[in-house]
């Protein structure tokens, strides 16, 4: 996708920057949520690492990653980070939020730690000054017609210029900071304090200074509280994100924050002049930005409407929403179908370069299951496709939803992963000592051993099938359904038992036993195979 102009995206952040251009982007701010359950913790460990990744691949080679980690963070994210990048952080900074003035027992943390990770050595970094303070302008004591300034000797242990100079020789082990001719310039430019003439000093002038360089602690961006009504009243002080921009680009640099909130990075980035890319899955945290940009930068960022297809359209304006749907438009303009899918198994299938297709993942929402908002997603716009796990619907249902929704794909076996560890898929893959119909028996096996669990566990799943739910959209239960799945979970026929029985649960280890297995699984969903069953399912 080629990025024209800035982009407000209501949707995961993982689907949208999966199908952006490599090396598109110079600086990358990450904040994302953290108030995760335990519960949840692993499985945000993991989604997090999947955006630190496509984060690493949209840098460019000079482009940083600057990873905000919040003084309540029950997790060490270096280590996430760390292997994504193959490397340790370039620079930490640490901010500190707030002073201490209250004596306690044990003192609170009063800082956060702003990791900066880059993604070669040749990276971007602009050094930031913060004027003198008083005290520090009382360093310049001396004035003359020029200004202010104080001295600084001429001579080091650090340098190779011992020439003799104006009838001045450095003494033994010292020499000259500067060669002969700067020398000469320094002098006539009147730089020079003859006060002493044995002892010539270099003059400082306050107004050659920039002011003092930041350092890795950052002390004076005090926290604020955004006078808001919204769920975003602690969001990051806008001159935070400014320093941090300021630092790590130039104008006209493209910035990204997947996770944007309340919108300060992009605010920030606009009083900078640099465009932006912001996301965000929560439809407030959109007209928060909105609000913010048009109230504090006066820029408007116009809703997609029904030509939003349309490249005379997109021109039209410099800033833009896309909504989840829309994502697949940006990036489809050659009038391809989009394919809602289960949200990881949306990058094999694009893989796949199916002409026609885009996939599109969705996520499990609050509520919601990725299967069940596939199917609300193409009973609502029949121009979409859908494609889900097979999980535990019988023939007939799925024969019914096929005849009453032609844009529903449903994959034949329990889910996703029966094709990529089917034995027939694994075949092609000519792994040595490969014993098909003994992997076989050990699914089979390992089916058998949980065969009391599968009653229970077919009716709680089969109750939150929407399918059932949706009046005239959806369809009839199949009183007989249960029963035909344990029939066929209770045969010996593979094929019958990988329509129920789920290979993500299958013990995976069982394959190292088979020769640079470890080394072909990379190709698992390349294959002719995997390739030819997919496709047969969509009917294309």
């Amino acid at each position: 996708m080629v990025l024209n102009s800035n982009i407000l995206v209501n949707c995961d952040c993982l689907n949208f920057l999966e199908n952006l251009d490599d090396n598109s982007i110079i600086l990358a701010y990450l904040d994302p949520p953290y108030n995760t359950s335990e519960t949840d913790i692993n499985a945000f460990h993991n989604y997090i690492g999947k955006v630190i990744q496509q984060v690493y691949r949209l840098l460019k080679p000079n482009g940083n990653l600057f990873y905000h980690i919040p003084v309540n963070s029950v997790t060490d994210y270096r280590l996430i980070l760390n292997q994504v990048f193959q490397k340790q952080p370039t620079m930490e900074f640490v901010w500190k939020i707030y002073r201490n003035n209250i004596p306690q027992l044990i003192p609170r943390p009063n800082h956060e730690y702003i990791l900066m990770y880059s993604k070669s050595d040749k990276y971007l970094f602009n050094p930031i000054y913060i004027p003198f303070d008083d005290l520090e302008k009382q360093k310049f004591n001396k004035k003359d017609n020029f200004g202010n300034y104080y001295n600084q000797t001429l001579f080091t242990k650090n340098s190779i210029y011992s020439f003799e100079w104006k009838g001045l020789k450095p003494k033994e082990h010292f020499s000259w900071q500067f060669n002969q001719k700067k020398m000469d310039d320094l002098d006539n430019q009147k730089k020079i304090d003859w006060t002493d003439t044995l002892n010539p000093k270099l003059k400082i002038y306050l107004e050659d200074k920039k002011g003092i360089q930041i350092g890795s602690t950052w002390d004076d961006i005090p926290f604020s509280i955004v006078n808001s009504e919204s769920d975003f009243k602690f969001s990051r002080p806008t001159k935070l994100l400014e320093r941090i921009i300021l630092i790590s680009s130039n104008e006209n640099d493209w910035i990204l924050d997947p996770f944007c909130g309340s919108g300060t990075s992009l605010v920030a980035a606009q009083n900078l002049n640099r465009k932006w890319i912001g996301c965000d899955n929560n439809y407030l945290a959109i007209d928060i930005v909105k609000k913010r940009l048009k109230k504090e930068c006066n820029i408007d960022v116009v809703e997609l409407q029904s030509n939003y297809g349309t490249e005379k359209y997109k021109q039209s304006y410099e800033n833009l929403i896309y909504t989840t749907e829309q994502v697949a438009e940006i990036i489809n303009l050659d009038d391809k179908i989009t394919v809602f899918c289960e949200g990881n198994n949306a990058k094999v299938f694009n893989n796949l370069n199916f002409p026609k297709l885009f996939f599109l993942g969705v996520e499990n929402s609050q509520d919601v299951l990725e299967s069940q908002e596939i199917f609300i997603k193409i009973v609502t716009n029949s121009k979409y496709w859908g494609i889900r796990d097979r999980d535990f619907l019988s023939d007939n249902e799925i024969i019914q939803l096929k005849r009453k929704h032609r844009n529903y794909k449903i994959l034949e076996f329990y889910c996703f992963e029966n094709y990529v560890y089917h034995p027939d898929n694994i075949e092609e893959l000519k792994i040595l000592n490969y014993d098909k119909e003994l992997y076989i028996n050990e699914i089979i096996r390992q089916c058998e051993s949980k065969l009391n669990e599968f009653e229970t566990k077919i009716n709680a799943s089969r109750k939150t099938y929407r399918e059932f739910k949706a009046n005239k959209l959806g369809i009839n239960r199949d009183k007989n359904a249960v029963d035909s799945i344990l029939s066929d979970l209770k045969s010996k026929d593979i094929n019958k038992i990988l329509k129920y029985f789920s290979l993500k649960d299958f013990d995976k280890s069982y394959l190292n036993r088979f020769k640079n297995y470890s080394n072909l699984a990379k190709k698992i969903t390349s294959t002719t195979w995997f390739k030819y069953q997919i496709k047969r399912i969509l009917e294309i």
